[in-house]
């Protein structure tokens, strides 16, 4: 089937499902608990949003927006709206339960319009996981780098006492690369942190419904014997650009689409 058709600059019509119209990838199941390739280890669903219902069960929700532009089920997802204004960071964040151990799930779409002329050293952050007071450490990403060449998952130490780390996919990824855009691309990112003062902390990152993950280390120094109060309890699924307001036209966007999470 050939690409849906669009408006100007590169956005495809509104569609509703397009699971309906067989554009969705088929999501493999590992476990059978309907986690994809999650591991076993999180089995359990907590939170789930298809944006149907706009924002409903977020806890701190800022400078998003609803679309109907593309939506991967339903009519809408959401985007990060134009970041010109010089206020706009991006939040989208739910609060859960303090876990050792994550998944997240979820569709982004990338439009092949999409150009951050102005985008800071920073570059384009996507997904994050961290704990929301001290002892904290910070799972950034995916994050996009400054020249819109690849993704990678940074983690950034603070207060937990682990090390500042950067994992690269391998393949790389480009999610603004022509094989990635126009289209939803499934995100399925998993975390366990290490045992305190140990390197033994996990990261996998499988993009695409691809059975190898592309980052894959299980030597992550995440939290010392001091920071072993580290803990995950926030995700936020629609981040900032580069920790700063940057110029980013309205209709040069990335859509988020159908996220979940999982837990022990």
């Amino acid at each position: 089937m050939g690409a849906p058709p669009t408006l100007g600059l590169g956005m495809p019509t509104p569609v509703g499902s397009l699971i309906g119209q067989g554009l969705a990838p088929t999501v493999s199941q590992s476990g059978g608990s309907g986690n994809g390739h999650l591991p076993d280890s999180v089995s359990t669903l907590i939170f789930s949003s298809g944006f149907e219902s706009g924002y409903a069960g977020f806890n701190d929700v800022a400078d998003n927006e609803i679309t109907t532009a593309v939506a991967l089920t339903g009519s809408q997802s959401t985007r990060i709206p134009n970041q010109s204004t010089g206020s706009k960071f991006g939040v989208l964040t739910k609060f859960i339960s303090e876990v050792d151990e994550i998944g997240l799930r979820g569709y982004a779409y990338f439009s092949s319009a999409v150009s951050l002329p102005n985008l800071p050293a920073g570059g384009l952050h996507m997904w994050r996981a961290f704990r929301g007071s001290d002892p904290n450490g910070d799972f950034d990403g995916p994050i996009i780098d400054a020249g819109l060449a690849r993704a990678r998952i940074d983690f950034v130490a603070l207060t937990a006492g682990g090390a500042d780390a950067i994992y690269e996919p391998s393949p790389t990824y480009n999610p603004a690369a022509a094989a990635f855009t126009d289209r939803w691309v499934l995100w399925e990112v998993y975390i366990k942190l290490n045992t305190p003062g140990t390197s033994d902390g996990i990261v996998k990152w499988w993009i695409d419904n691809e059975d190898t993950p592309r980052v894959d280390i299980s030597n992550g120094n995440f939290r010392s014997v001091a920071g072993a109060a580290f803990k995950i309890n926030r995700v936020n699924f629609q981040s900032n650009v580069g920790g700063v307001a940057a110029d980013w036209p309205v209709a040069e966007w990335w859509a988020v689409d159908d996220v979940e999470i999982w837990v022990p």
